[in-house]
This record gives C-alpha cells, structure tokens and sequence, in this order.
C-alpha cells in the first residue's frame, strides 16, 4: 500500500502465500489507511456500491467495519485501473452489492485528498489498485464458484492482459521497431514492489517506465532519496532504445542468467534465499531507469564489467542525496480516528470539519453589550508550517472565531503553545485567507496541555450541557469533548513537532558573536520573548512579548458592573504618567495630576474572582498583564490568571519593585503639585439626614455576620440617633452612629481594630426601613474607609481633639462650646425644614410627601423631597380627581388630572439607556454606543444628552393603562446631570434615587429578564400622580407626570 503523500517509500516484501487472508492481527481498519501505520495487511468488507467499468477504470465502493470492536460501518472508494483492471476482467469475475471480499493493500496506492466523496458519508479516501490485485471473494451471490477462492493478477499471463489492455482502451498496436529482439518480459509479475502505469497520478514510490523491464532495486533502510518525481526523465529514441535492450542482453549474458524460458527479472535478487546477491541489495536507493539508461547509451558502455563500474559511479555522483528529515518534523498533518476525520488546516476550506492545531496566538474571552461571548486565536500544523514550502519559519497562521452565549467557561481558553481541538467548525475566508467560526450550538472543544500531557476544559461552574430549546427542552448539548486516545496521541506528537519548529528555527538564526561589553548571546535570544516587570509609562500593547508584563501598582478604584459576564474593573496607578492612558474624571481621584497615571484594568476568569476582594488603597503585584488599546483609542490593560498578590511595606527591604513604588510614591505626596484636595470634616452633632458628610471617628464595635456593621463615634452626640444598650455604648448615649456596609467597604473594614481611629468620606444618614432607626449607610469601592495618615496637619488637629473629648467624657467633666450638641434635637430641626407654608391639609400632606430633586449636589437633592407644592409652582387643587377612562376621554388639552395608579412598567428596557445622544446639528438621534456623530464627524460639542422615560400606569381594577411620559425639563429630571449614564455612575446612582420611589423594584425586575436570571415578584406602590395634558407638534396628546404623592 502507499500514499500518495509520502515523500520516500520502501518497498515491502509480501507473503508468498494466500494465508495473509486467514492471520487476523493483519487486518486493518480506515484509521490504518488514513495514518498510514502500516503498509502490509489486508482489509475485510462487503461491496456497498459498484459502477460498470468504462474500459479504464472500475470503482467500487467498499463496506468496512471501523474499528475492531465497534458496530458502526464506514465506506470508501476503491478503483481498480491499467493492468490491475485488465487481468481482473479476463477471469469473468462480476462485482455486485452485498458481495464479501477480502483485499490484500500490496500494490494499492491511498488517496487522501478526496474532499467530496461520490457518495454521501463516505469517507475522504481512495484505494487505487493499478498494476495488480489480489483478493479473496468470501462470498459472491452471482458467482458462487468463486466463494473462498483467492483471485491473484499477479501471476496471470501477460500476453492476453496486453491484449486485453489495447482492446479496452482502443489503443494503437505496437510497432515492430519498437519490441525487442529478445521475448517481451510480461509486465504483471508477482514482485514485491509492483509498478503502476504511468499516468496522471501515480504514486511517488513508483518511478519505473512501462517502456523498459528492469525493476528498481531495494532501498537501504537508512538512506532516503530525494524525491526524484520532480524531475521527468527524458523520453528515449528508437536508436536508444535499441541500445539499450541489447546492453541489457550484455549485463544478463555477464551475469550468468541464461533462463531457457525467459523469466522475468526480479526487483530484487534476495527473492531467491539461495542467491549471494542479498548483501548486493543495499543499493542507494530508487533510481529512474530511463535516466540511467540513456547515460549508458551516451557512454558507449559494452562490456557487464564497464557497465557495473559506471553505474556505481554515476550513483554515488550523480543521484541528489539529501539529509533525511527525521523525528517529529517529519510528521503528516490530519488524522482518522474511529468514524471522526481531523481535516489538516492547509485543507480545511470549505463546509464543516474538524481541526486540530497549535495556538500561536490567543484573544481572551470577551462579551459586548447584548452579544455572544466570543474568542479569537490562530493555530498552526505541519501542513502550513513546512520545511518542504519554507513555512517553516514564516507559518500560514490559520484564524478560528468561537461563540456561545450563556457561559464564558463554555469558550475555549488556551495558552500559546496548547494543541486544541475544534470539532464542528465552519470552514470560510476573511480577508482572502482560510478560516473558521465556530458556533454556539455546534462547536466542541478540547485543550491539550504539554506540560501535562492531558487534556484540560477547565470549565469552573458552568454546566456540562444544556438544552438547546427554549425553557430547558430541546437536544441536549455540551462544548465539552472528551478526546479519545488516538486524538490525544496525535496532539502529543503535533506538541512533540512544535518543539522540533521552534528548535530548528534557533538552529536557523546562526551563531551569535558576542562584541565588546554586549549582554551574553542566551539574552540576546531571549530578551524580546521574556515578560518583564515595567511601569505604567514604558507599557504599550507593542512592547515584547505582545504587550504583556508585570508590575507593581496600588488600587485606587473597583468596579463590578451590574450586567452579567462582564469584567471587574479596577483603576490602578504606580505614580507614573502616561499619556496615552484613558482620561479619568471621577470624584475618587479629584486630582488631575493623578489621573494622568490611572490605569484601568479588566479582570476576566480567575482574576475576576479575586478582583472582587481586592482593596483600595492597597499595594498588588501583578503577573502577566497585557497592554491593549480601547475601542475609544486608549491604553487599558486586562488580566485574566489570578495572578495577583498584595504586598506589605515591611517587604520593600526584600522586593525592589517594591521599594521603588514607595519611593516613587513618597516623591509624589511630597511635590505640592500632586496634593490631594482634603475633604471638610464634620462632626456628627452636626449631621443631617440624607445628606453627605466626612468625619474623623473611632472604631467602637464591629458585626460581620449576615450583615457588617461598623459603630463609631468622635465623642458628640445628636439625638436622632439611636440608644445603644451593649457595654461597649456605656457612657456614649445618641453619640455612636451605626454603619451598614456594602459591596467592597465590607473587606476595607476589616482590616481595622476596635480602637483606630478612622477618616470616613461620604458617609450620609438614613432611617432604617425595618427598624426605624437612623444609621449611617457606606458602599461601593472607593476608598471612603481610611486611617489617618501621619504628616496630614489636618488629621493630627482633628484626631487631637477628639482625644480631648475622649477623656473629658471618661472624666466627667463638661464638654466645652465647641463640642456642645446644638441646643435644639436634630429632630426638631428636621421638622422646621419640613413645615408646610400653606395651612391646608391638601398641603400639609403635599409638604410632607413630594419627592423632587431642587438642590446642586446631584445625589443629595436627587433624595431631597420638595418642601411645598410653592417648590412647584402648583395648586394641586385645581388637579381634578379622575380615571384612566376619564382622561383619555376628555376633550379638554391642555387640562390637569390626579390619577391614583402605580407604574406597571416603563420603557426603555433598562434604565441605563433613559439618556439619549442627540446630535443637535443633524437633529437625529444617535445609537447608545456612539461618543460623536457620524454625519457630522467633526467634534463631539454639538452632542446632547437627554433623559427620555414613559411609565405604564394600572389602576387597582384593572382597566385601561396609561402611558406617561418624565420629561426631560420636568420637574423630576430638569436638576440631574446630563451624561451618558453607562459612563457616569455616580450620575446613574442620582437617577436611581429619583426614579425608584415610583418604579419600586420594576428597575431589578427587568433587568433580571433581560439577564435571564430568577424572576422575583414585582412591586410598585400605589400614588396620586398629578399628571397634565399638552399636545406635540404632531398634534398628538401627552401625559405629563409632575408630581405623586402617597394614597391618603
């Protein structure tokens, strides 16, 4: 058997005998003949499929079993040609369905390179059998004399088969100038390499013209032969020729062979065991007789001596004898495993196959708003990475694209230097060159790591399979394969080649010279390729190795977004600048020297996990992050290893990366330039309600149970807070605050003991809803939780006195006019605030109820009620009291009406898109994604931002609903500040507070949906709207909500 594909063949020697057929362990399987693991042996089926022969060629497709213990069946194509179909037709042998047959793979030549298979699921292999057959028919059902007989072409008579041949194929007798003086030697012989025509295709192991007898000789075993088919040997003259047959009869005369009945020759004399010419086989290696005939010839070459001599010379100077490539690099692309066929990459273009292929480069898993995870990297095999093309050095990487859309885990994620596997993927082109796209609901795969030499899907908590229809129905799917041991063998051998690439590619870059005081040739070789440890300002996403690197860097900010399967953000500094980072304006850094150094990072997979408990304020080490540049054209970087370690300062004497930062740092805080702005302390008699404040404090008490609670207190009192009764409280009635944190101040305050003292920033008071109590309430991920720092005058002078009026409350002793509550409770005052203007009690109930944002700190005023309907400039008198009937069947516009209802619903979808960009040159709306215009493309100052949110009212009885527009300028939205809500949290966070108190939980409801998590119970409170009616320049009524109160 050979392939068509193989560069250097030898020949093996057949059994002399039919029994090959009876031995078992010699039958092969199409895995065999695709891996080429063995050219001797036979295969066993039954005729699937079989087309009349046209005179030249007779296909069959054959039936086999694919494995040794599997029940499934496999079919390929088997074409019998030339010769081998000539004596097969003279035994009157007829081929139909269902026949059994046994097929010896000597003299057949495999085809590898079927990528569309006559027929449908049959395998991309050909058997062509050219020179000669032999096979064993089991049983026939049309010619039961021939059932357990062998049929053997090699040993019929070559006289008919010529004729036979000229009779099928039309072809011109011979002429008598042509034949030789001495009897023809038949062509079809038993031999042990057997020769095929010549033709268009031909296996590369046969090189031997059908215009001369003389067989090749044997190949050494340790000697290989540069392919020779490149080179077409010249075409002989008659004169040649006949030169030639009798230089031929000279050499057998020399020789002593005198066969009386003309025998054929021999490919090798060892055919014989008596014969002395064995040791003679070890000839050098195939030769193309014709060329070497025809040097005799032009040398005049008569006497057997003269011509062994010159042909020994003209072998060992003339024939091209190249290095063999051995080892790993001398491994064949593609691989046949069981029924599955791994196509290789230089023939993966068109329709659906599978791959298998070392990562050269890898894009981490990503998700945009509202789209599939995805993931992007290019592989490599020996097909497009070749020493026989020069691909060796200069791959053709080919570019694979992967989707899914619950889970992250689902996505392949492989390091450079993996084997992966990718079954089902679409073969198409990007850009002129092959690809693959691998979809959600088809695309299995499987990670191959060297270093363990197993397989690795790593898959955290995501499922093994779902279902792919709607409400968990449908066929179950799973992107998980689990490889069988062919596959895993053949990716050990792909990483074994790889290693030989990146060797023989070293072994190529020659010699390095090292000159004067240069850095030793192993770091010349390795200081592109090596991650180094670099600051913030010498990062880039094109400085070696791909823009990966190292570094030491304090936390500044953490961000968890509130859609699913996205990054953790963290913003991050080493106290050195960098042009090119991404503006940062948040009120966490209101330095602007500072924000020049901000880096943002996103952590994906491992490092997400870890990022959540990541704390500002504190020193990290982070490995192997990578520089990239944003969609709006900055530096950011991203991580996604858990590789991640916070340091101590006491370790700066042991890690200079360390003792740099620090340094660093300490020349930062020390230029005036780069002081932080210091927020104005309060102390907490002077607090209020819902508004924030900063205070200097110490730690009393701490819970961390099922909720955190920090007390504190900087030794005033305010007598809205509550009465602690607990031993630790002695002595501090209505002078200790209760704090309730959330998100990541819960890890900030842990890290303090009972007993520090603390600097809080935006810390405000609210009442509980379950207790009724007031407490104070901190969240997010800013650094709002701080010990005070030495050097900072303002905290020493703070944390002076509150010492002070420490002890004089352990004393006893009064607390002097600084420290004295005010002479009226906090309550009291709250009161005042509230009082209404107008003695009604419409208005009474008015004052006390109306929530409306009036005052310039966004959050503050966003929870701030209105004081009186004067704050609106309303009566809500003249609101008449009506039904959604009602007022959609009122003719009156404009009018005003009092609806008691409760928002079912609202539009947009999420609450993050109730701003709008509206571009106010082109007077068109643009897409939520878009910073600038593209009509206009100039700048971004014609851009305008606008609050846009209908409500769906329901009545209690149900009924008719009505959609109510917040306006934009209405008394609700007029005072929040316009951005883009997705790029300005704290401005969301000011809409939240506005809107919820009408939305109630709807904002989570609809966003639960639209993440697809669990359903929780909507509610929305019942209120009177005050609602009025205008008509657009459409002529269309709107409903206007201005007010609500609570139900009476």
């Amino acid at each position: 058997m050979k392939h068509l594909d193989e560069a250097c063949i030898t020949p093996i020697k057949r059994q002399p005998n039919s029994s090959i057929f009876d031995i078992t362990s010699l039958q092969r399987f199409p895995s065999d003949l695709h891996n080429d693991s063995d050219d001797f042996g036979y295969i066993s089926g039954c005729v699937f499929m079989t087309w009349p022969s046209n005179g030249r060629k007779k296909k069959i497709l054959f039936k086999i079993c694919t494995s040794p213990d599997s029940t499934s069946y496999a079919c390929f194509e088997v074409v019998l040609a030339a010769e081998c179909l000539a004596a097969f037709l003279l035994q009157g042998l007829e081929l139909g369905a269902k026949d059994e047959l046994s097929l010896d793979l000597e003299g057949g030549t495999i085809f590898t390179d079927v990528d569309k298979p006559r027929a449908s699921g049959a395998l991309p292999i050909r058997l062509e059998y050219s020179t000669g057959i032999r096979m064993k028919v089991i049983k026939s059902h049309r010619a039961e004399q021939w059932n357990g007989r062998v049929l053997d072409t090699w040993l019929w008579d070559p006289d008919s088969l010529s004729a036979n041949v000229r009779r099928d194929t039309f072809g011109t007798p011979a002429s008598q100038a042509d034949l030789p003086s001495t009897p023809q030697t038949p062509k079809l012989i038993k031999s042990d390499s057997p020769t095929p025509l010549a033709g268009r295709k031909r296996p590369r192991a046969s090189t031997v013209s059908t215009d001369t007898p003389i067989p090749p000789k044997k190949l050494k075993p340790d000697i290989f032969v540069e392919d020779i088919e490149q080179k077409e040997p010249r075409k002989l003259t008659k004169k040649e020729k006949k030169a030639l047959r009798a230089q031929q009869r000279n050499n057998r005369l020399a020789s002593g062979v005198h066969d009386e009945t003309q025998s054929p020759p021999r490919n090798d004399a060892s055919r014989d065991s008596s014969s002395k010419s064995e040791s003679s086989s070890n000839a050098i290696g195939v030769v193309p007789v014709e060329s070497d005939n025809s040097k005799a010839v032009s040398l005049g070459l008569t006497s057997a001596a003269n011509t062994n001599v010159s042909r020994e010379e003209l072998l060992e100077s003339e024939i091209p004898i190249k290095a063999p490539i051995e080892g790993p690099l001398a491994m064949t692309a593609g691989l046949y495993s069981g029924d599955t066929r791994y196509t290789a990459l230089k023939q993966a273009t068109k329709g659906t196959k599978n791959i298998i292929g070392v990562v050269c480069s890898v894009d981490g898993p990503s998700k945009k708003p509202f789209r599939d995870w995805s993931c992007s990297m290019t592989m490599i095999d020996p097909s497009v990475c070749s020493h026989k093309d020069g691909s060796l050095t200069h791959p053709h990487k080919y570019s694979v694209n992967c989707f899914t859309k619950a889970y992250e885990q689902w996505l392949p994620h492989p390091e450079v230097n993996d084997v992966v596997i990718l079954r089902g993927v679409k073969l198409t082109e990007f850009n002129g060159s092959p690809s693959a796209i691998g979809y959600h609901d088809s695309l299995q795969w499987a990670v191959y790591k060297p270093e363990t030499r197993k397989m690795d899907h790593n898959r955290g908590s995501a499922p093994l399979s779902v279902r792919l229809g709607q409400d968990g129905t449908g066929a179950v799917f799973s992107p998980f394969h689990d490889a069988r041991p062919q596959e895993i063998a053949y990716c050990s051998k792909l990483a074994a080649w790889w290693r030989a690439v990146l060797e023989k590619r070293r072994e190529e870059l020659g010699t390095v010279h090292q000159i004067g005081g240069g850095v030793p040739e192993k770091e010349i070789f390795s200081a592109g390729s090596k991650r180094q440890h670099r600051l913030i300002c010498d990062a880039g996403p094109s400085v070696p190795p791909n823009g990966y690197f190292d570094c030491t860097v304090e936390v500044l900010y953490g961000y968890a977004s509130e859609a699913a399967n996205q990054p953790y953000d963290i913003y991050v500094t080493d106290y050195t600048k960098n042009e090119q980072l991404t503006p940062v304006q948040y009120k966490w850094c209101p330095s602007t020297a500072l924000a020049e150094t901000v880096l943002r990072i996103q952590l994906w997979d491992g490092a997400r996990e870890l990022g959540t408990s990541m704390q500002t304020g504190v020193i990290y080490s982070m490995k192997n992050v990578r520089m990239r540049v944003s969609k709006g054209g900055y530096l950011e970087a991203k991580i996604q290893e858990a590789k991640i370690q916070p340091l101590d300062e006491k370790e700066a004497e042991h890690n200079v990366h360390l003792r740099e930062f620090l340094e660093r740092k300490t020349r930062w805080q020390s230029n005036d330039d780069n002081v932080e702005p210091q927020p104005e302390y309060d102390l907490i008699q002077d607090a209020k309600p819902d508004e924030f404040f900063s205070c200097i404090v110490e730690l009393i008490h701490a819970t961390f149970t099922d909720e955190a609670f920090i007390y504190v207190s900087d030794y005033t009192c305010l007598d809205i807070l509550p009465r602690f009764d607990d031993p630790w409280a002695a002595g501090l009635e209505h002078g200790i605050i209760r704090i309730k944190l959330t998100d990541g101040q819960v890890e900030m305050a842990k890290r303090f003991e009972v007993g520090t003292i603390l600097s809080i920033k935006n810390l405000r008071l609210r009442k509980s809803y379950s207790e009724k109590i007031y407490q104070g309430l901190l969240g997010g991920n800013q650094r709002l939780i701080e010990k005070l720092t030495d050097g900072n005058l303002i905290h020493a002078d703070m944390k002076g006195q509150l010492s002070g009026r420490k002890v004089a409350i352990k004393n006893g002793t009064a607390i002097d006019s600084d420290t004295k509550p005010t002479s009226k409770p906090m309550s009291a005052e709250f009161e005042l605030e509230v009082e209404p203007k107008i003695e009604s009690a419409t208005v009474k109930e008015i004052g006390e109820s109306i929530i409306k944002p009036e005052a310039k700190s966004l959050t503050r005023q966003a929870r701030k009620s209105a004081q009186s309907p004067h704050d609106l400039g309303e009566d809500f008198k003249s609101y008449q009291r009506a039904t959604i009937s009602e007022m959609q069947a009122c003719t009156r516009c404009p009018h005003k009406f009092r609806l008691k209802a409760k928002a079912v619903s609202y539009f947009p979808k999420l609450l993050q898109d109730c701003v709008i960009t509206r571009c106010t040159r082109c007077n068109i709306d643009l897409p939520s994604k878009y910073r600038k215009c593209i009509a206009c493309d100039i700048d971004d100052q014609a851009l305008e931002y606008q609050y846009r949110l209908f409500l769906r009212l329901s009545e209690e009885n149900g009924g008719n609903d009505l959609m109510v527009a917040v306006t934009n300028e209405g008394p609700f939205l007029k005072h929040l500040k316009r951005v883009n809500l997705c790029d300005d949290r704290d401005a969301f966070l000011a809409f939240l507070d506005t809107v919820e108190p009408f939305l109630g939980n709807l904002g989570d409801v609809q966003e639960g949906r639209e993440i697809r998590k669990k359903l929780v119970e909507p509610f929305s409170p019942t209120l009177d709207f005050m609602i009025e009616t205008w008509k657009n320049v459409r002529g269309d009524k709107v409903y206007e909500l201005r007010a609500y109160l609570p139900v009476a």
